[in-house]
């Protein structure tokens, strides 16, 4: 194999790589965002379903 063809399969496996390092950076990304949003309105999400629950039962 020539020179031109093993750099041109290196360079193709080093952007398979580097585009699954951004996918990851991406999911690791949107993981950290839900857990903070849990984090924060969790309780009072669960306060309201809560409230509304205990609304009709009691009626």
């Amino acid at each position: 194999m020539s020179r031109s063809m093993l750099a041109a399969l290196q360079s193709r496996r080093n952007r398979r790589g580097q585009t699954m390092a951004e996918y990851v950076l991406i999911v690791g990304t949107i993981a950290i965002v839900a857990i903070a949003a849990y984090a924060l309105l969790g309780r009072n999400l669960a306060n309201n379903v809560n409230h509304t629950n205990s609304a009709f039962t009691a009626s």
